[in-house]
């Protein structure tokens, strides 16, 4: 698959700061966080691509029984998150 996703979806998870929530693999969560949201690694295996867009385009929630609530960021940029997570695993775009 080409880089081109990845690196979108990764630039933008830097740019808006997910990983401050959605802590990485194996790191400690975010002082203050009381719910720790899940990490992005594997996002794109465990949910199908149209899930992922879901959850910014219709703020559909991943694991109901958290507390904590994603900020609203859109279809556009959920898109390509989505994208990127799933060619980051090697799946198909679109599922």
């Amino acid at each position: 698959p080409s880089p081109a996703p990845i690196f979108a979806a990764r630039s933008t998870i830097e740019r808006y700061g997910c990983e401050s929530c959605h802590t990485p693999l194996g790191s400690k969560p975010a002082p203050g966080l009381d719910e720790v949201p899940p990490p992005l690694e594997l996002a794109g295996e465990k949910l199908r691509e149209s899930a992922i867009r879901a959850i910014f385009e219709k703020r559909t929630r991943a694991r109901s029984y958290l507390g904590v609530r994603m900020p609203h960021f859109g279809a556009e940029l959920g898109a390509v998150i989505a994208r990127g997570l799933a060619a980051e695993r090697g799946l198909p775009p679109g599922d």
